[in-house]
């Protein structure tokens, strides 16, 4: 199961190459996916799909069901929305207000990745509720400079409507600029 992936991911302590590089040798055994990998210190991402693992640089990201920044319209309208909601005050409404746009994008700029037009038209906003597929959670994550973290996630209904929230409040240890982690 590619959530065995995430599991060891976040319960080793291996550098971000080092995680990568192992999700990057078994990542065939799996169908496509993305998988963020941080240790604090950097950040990287394996986009299976792609065959590639590449480190970030400190920027703003979006990924859809993708490759990480494919220009399609949600993804491009969820960033700017994300990086106007970085200058305001940073509640969960006004990042979640980015997460349910369900604005479908006009015809001219809808992406084409095989479906039907019907079918592009269904999946092109952030918020997807089409016949048997939809967004069905969103989550945040704020992590602050001195490891106080919280994971709010939303669960959403066949139609969209809420079906659940969870909140977590955590610490995560952040190694500082000379720690050194050790390889797994």
């Amino acid at each position: 199961s590619r959530g065995a992936l995430v599991r060891d991911a976040l319960t080793g302590i291996a550098q971000t190459r080092t995680v990568l590089g192992h999700v990057s040798s078994v990542a065939s055994h799996h169908t496509d996916f993305n998988l963020f990998v941080s240790d604090g210190r950097s950040l990287g991402i394996h986009e299976s799909a792609a065959g590639r693992t590449r480190m970030l640089e400190p920027g703003v990201y979006a990924l859809s069901n993708h490759l990480l920044d494919t220009p399609w319209p949600k993804v491009e309208i969820a960033r700017q929305r994300f990086m106007a909601a970085l200058n305001g005050p940073q509640t969960d409404d006004s990042f979640l207000d980015l997460l349910l746009d369900d604005q479908p994008a006009p015809d001219q700029k809808l992406p084409d990745t095989g479906l039907s037009l019907e079918w592009e038209r269904l999946m092109s906003p952030v918020f997807v509720r089409a016949p048997g597929y939809g967004t069905r959670s969103s989550t945040l994550l704020f992590v602050r400079r001195d490891g106080a973290a919280r994971l709010s996630e939303w669960t959403w209904d066949e139609q969209g409507g809420a079906a659940g929230q969870v909140n977590h409040e955590f610490t995560v240890t952040l190694p500082g600029p000379q720690e050194d982690i050790d390889e797994a």
